[in-house]
């Protein structure tokens, strides 16, 4: 029986494992290396064939201290991410909670930074800026790149519309947010990050912003984001127009679709974009006129944030009429000369 008065940890750290070993002992040593000494930090385990687990109980005989604040979940087979965070969510006991991907690494105060700006401000929601790696180098990435607004109304607006990241790794949310708002959970593992952080962001009473770097996100060319597969790729556009499918359904539920339709038309014009390596074949081409039909023609009038060029549109028109073929010939061919 669980001890009720035991205090609840100040923050839940969730990391998802799966085919991670290369990377898991830097995210691990980062957490366990963490200033604020109130955690809790779950590891779950998706059936990882690869020995990411070994390595975390390896990592973690060097931290004592933090041996009785970590558990490590199994999954007796794959359950994909959505089902592995959830997971961890429903054993979770912190007041505050976050999600951190197993091949990526935080700062030494990432979890106490934005537990205190969370707690000091009476915010659901705290977010951090962020690395990550381009061809150009080491680049900053912004929570607020428009500023915060009153009570985060600014940032709430830019998650919604596309307008900054995403993700769920550098945004800390209270934890009980998610039961009391009955959030739906992703239907699959491709744009899964967008289902969650555009209800939570929603109903977050308040949003606050640590102007900040916290976090590193590892740039994987490997993933199924940047997979050449076309059995794979036809998989990412089906899980990610599930996903999509269930943001504007929660969107028309709260009546915010036509405030936030920028944010729907990037999402539908991301996984349109996708496509584009297989609509020379009939079945793909169809697939990509028929998923998202009203995102194609809004794109092709000019609407949308940023507009497409003219030779984008234009690229898009052929598409739509069935010659794309043809125009990526003339376009070899011109390139040519």
């Amino acid at each position: 029986m669980q001890n009720t008065n035991t205090p609840k940890p100040k923050v839940s750290i969730i990391v998802a494992v799966y085919k991670v070993a290369d990377y898991i002992e830097q995210c691990a040593r980062s957490l366990f290396e963490q200033t604020l000494d109130d955690l809790e930090i779950i590891f779950v385990d998706d059936a990882t064939p690869d020995d990411s687990v070994a390595i975390i109980e390896r990592t973690l005989q060097d931290y004592p201290n933090r041996q009785g604040q970590v558990k490590i979940l199994h999954h007796e087979h794959n359950m994909d991410l959505p089902q592995t965070r959830k997971d961890g969510l429903n054993a979770a006991t912190g007041e505050y909670l976050i999600y951190v991907d197993g091949d990526d690494w935080v700062e030494p105060n990432y979890a106490e930074l934005l537990y205190t700006k969370a707690k000091e401000s009476g915010a659901d929601v705290a977010e951090c800026d962020f690395y990550y790696d381009t061809k150009k180098g080491l680049c900053v990435g912004s929570a607020a790149p428009n500023g915060e607004g009153k009570d985060g109304e600014r940032m709430r607006d830019d998650t919604l519309n596309r307008e900054c990241w995403p993700n769920l790794w550098f945004r800390m949310v209270r934890r009980n947010l998610y039961n009391e708002h009955n959030i739906v959970w992703p239907s699959s593992g491709m744009a899964e990050d967008v289902v969650i952080n555009s209800q939570v962001v929603y109903y977050a009473n308040k949003l606050v912003h640590v102007a900040v770097p916290l976090y590193h996100y590892r740039y994987n060319p490997y993933s199924y984001l940047n997979t050449k597969n076309e059995d794979k790729i036809v998989k990412r556009c089906k899980g990610f127009t599930s996903n999509i499918r269930i943001v504007e359904a929660f969107m028309k539920r709260e009546g915010i679709e036509k405030r936030y339709r920028n944010g729907l038309l990037t999402s539908k014009k991301m996984m349109l974009e996708i496509l584009y390596p297989l609509i020379y074949k009939p079945k793909y081409w169809w697939m990509y006129v028929s998923t998202f039909p009203e995102a194609n023609w809004m794109l092709l009038n000019g609407i949308g944030k940023p507009k497409l060029k003219m030779r984008k549109r234009m690229q898009l028109l052929t598409i739509l009429l069935g010659f794309y073929p043809i125009y990526m010939v003339i376009k070899y061919r011109i390139s040519k000369n």
